[in-house]
């Protein structure tokens, strides 16, 4: 097998730095130029930021397309810029009464159409909307549609000032900045995002989460940081294979019969990302397979899971 790391750095994001931060601090600790992370985080935003580490970075796309789990409070009465709380005030209204916010709930919860804030990374005309916003200029983003699965009021908290710390479930490219402002405007009042914290992106959560610090100490301890590639594919269709079919696909030819055992383990349904299947030699990743425009590709193979 080949020296060089694989895997992923289940890494809990404080607020302050930037994703890129801590991709940046991580490729230090590592000693490795290859890290990448599954889904950004705003600065002020903490939580789950999961670190592709070497080949694995090749998987970031099925965690960034993946569903995510957050906790946020929702300050009521202004509502900013940029959607939390570095922003500028841009419309302030009392706060709502409870039953006003549970009462608006159930409108935010399946398929859903949102635009994202000024402050993001959309592109708008090639730039990225957070550019022209700081330049002066902010442009007026397209809606799109999101699914949000659930979304719980966990707490009330008559304040001052009001605040409802709320839990939600939701597809990629949900903003919850804007999810928070839709929400309070809903309620007949304004508010921001005033804390935030991812609990889940894909397969990992809070409870397999690092901070960098701790993930320097394990290392230095000796014990490994890095979570097997295979599980980005968690809940993925998955196929195993023998050694000689394995010498095959790590070659990116295809075994015979794989095919067919690609679509009885439910792989290919949709010609997308989310048919695509796992391919796995003695319990490591080999191969992601999926069907494209009609024919079975190899979206990647990792021929160094071989002895």
């Amino acid at each position: 097998m080949s020296g060089t790391p694989a895997g992923v750095l289940v890494a809990l994001k404080l607020p302050g730095p930037t994703s890129h931060d801590v991709v940046a601090r991580a490729r230090r600790l590592l000693g490795l130029q290859r890290v990448g992370h599954g889904g950004t985080l705003d600065p002020p935003a903490a939580g789950v930021l999961p670190l592709l580490v070497g080949s694995a970075a090749r998987l970031a796309r099925y965690l960034t397309l993946g569903d995510k789990e957050y906790r946020f409070t929702l300050a009521f009465g202004c509502e900013t810029d940029t959607g939390d709380q570095l922003g500028r005030p841009v419309r302030t209204a009392p706060p709502p009464r409870r039953e006003a916010l549970e009462a608006a709930l159930p409108a935010f919860t399946g398929e859903i159409r949102q635009r994202p804030p000024a402050f993001s990374a959309v592109k708008v005309g090639g730039r990225r909307a957070y550019e022209l916003a700081r330049e002066g200029r902010p442009a007026e983003v397209a809606e799109r549609r999101v699914s949000v699965e659930a979304l719980t009021l966990l707490e009330w908290r008559p304040g001052p000032p009001v605040e409802a710390l709320l839990s939600v479930r939701c597809s990629h490219g949900t903003y919850v900045r804007s999810l928070a402002a839709d929400l309070a405007r809903a309620a007949g009042s304004a508010g921001h995002v005033s804390a935030l914290l991812r609990t889940r992106t894909g397969p990992f959560t809070l409870a397999a989460a690092l901070t960098l610090d701790e993930a320097a100490a394990a290392l230095r301890a000796g014990r490994p940081v890095l979570r097997p590639p295979l599980e980005v594919l968690y809940g993925r269709p998955r196929v195993d294979v023998s050694s000689n079919e394995a010498e095959d696909v790590a070659r990116g030819r295809w075994p015979r019969g794989l095919a067919a055992r690609l679509w009885a383990a439910g792989a290919g349904a949709v010609e997308a990302e989310p048919g695509d299947a796992a391919v796995v030699y003695e319990g490591r990743l080999l191969a992601v397979a999926g069907r494209r425009e009609g024919r079975w590709r190899w979206t990647a193979v990792f021929p160094e899971a071989l002895p």
